[in-house]
């Protein structure tokens, strides 16, 4: 961020990913939907775009990359910003992001680590996008099981800022790439809380769930429990239970809110959130008083 005057900052970000579907106009969709976020988690609205593209030119029809960018282009005038241009160079596999400006009052920026004690924790997207992905793209995952990945991670994030800007929020953080625990981390940060997370209140992929209990483990979330495992207190997790820890760890594209506010606000957050399109938004947890570990698991 860079404020510029008074009443006026800037953000600046950009997020690049490879193809997490077939189709090229949905893929460019995600990729701006995830990008964008990083402005809305901050309280912003996005105002300048610029496309990165890494295409295989020689070797995947032209129509292809056109249809990516077209998808990317829908997003950002459905976010109300200017695609100004970008760059492109030639690579050997598909990668496609965008860098955006933003604009936030210096007053009302979103930290995402400063959650107060006792503030309850709002997800507002379904998490088990990582796992979902790479089912799908093992034909371990239809189709038609798969669109609900696809609809949730083209849905802009723009709509739960719209939600959020009229309450009082202490903390907000997107849940992308480290996933819910790795977030989580962020959200706490040096202060003396942790994050009491029930794991049966997180809204996961029904799917994923099922992948999940069966074994299946990705890259993403091996790295991602590796990096975070000494600070979580599973002892309350019941044995039969245990796999369903992989669900923190799983990285997500372009993921929902993770939200830290009062259990007052939350009431009415809530059903705001669902009437703006994010049906499976829940409270997932608590902020507590930290003794040892970061996040408490139950």
């Amino acid at each position: 961020m860079y404020q510029t005057s008074k009443d006026k900052a800037l953000i600046a970000t950009l997020d690049i990913i490879t193809p997490v579907c077939d189709d090229p106009y949905r893929f460019g969709q995600i990729a701006a939907a995830n990008a964008l976020s990083d402005v809305y988690a901050m309280g912003g609205e996005p105002r300048i775009a610029l496309n990165i593209c890494c295409f295989p030119i020689t070797v995947v029809d032209k129509h292809i990359f056109s249809q990516i960018l077209e998808g990317g282009l829908s997003k950002i005038h459905e976010a109300g910003a200017f695609m100004a241009g970008g760059h492109s160079i030639k690579d050997t596999e598909i990668k496609y992001g965008i860098s955006l400006v933003g604009e936030v009052h210096p007053e009302k920026i979103w930290k995402n680590n400063t959650p107060h004690k006792n503030d309850v924790l709002i997800l507002t997207k379904p998490i088990g996008t990582g796992v979902g992905v790479s089912a799908f793209k093992k034909d371990k995952l239809s189709e038609k099981d798969f669109e609900p990945y696809l609809e949730n991670m083209a849905q802009l994030n723009r709509y739960a800022y719209e939600v959020l800007k009229n309450f009082t929020v202490h903390a907000v953080t997107d849940v992308t790439g480290f996933g819910l625990a790795g977030h989580g981390f962020e959200m706490v940060g040096d202060n003396p809380f942790a994050l009491h997370i029930e794991l049966n209140k997180i809204p996961v992929y029904e799917k994923s769930l099922q992948f999940m209990k069966e074994g299946l483990r990705i890259g993403g979330t091996i790295t991602n429990e590796f990096a975070t495992h000494d600070k979580i207190d599973r002892s309350r997790v019941k044995p039969e239970m245990t796999w369903k820890k992989d669900i923190l760890f799983d990285p997500q594209t372009s993921g929902g809110f993770l939200i830290s506010t009062t259990e007052e606000e939350a009431q009415k957050i809530l059903p705001k959130l669902h009437q703006a399109g994010y049906k499976s938004a829940s409270i997932i947890g608590k902020v507590v008083a930290r003794k040892n570990a970061k996040i408490l698991l139950h």
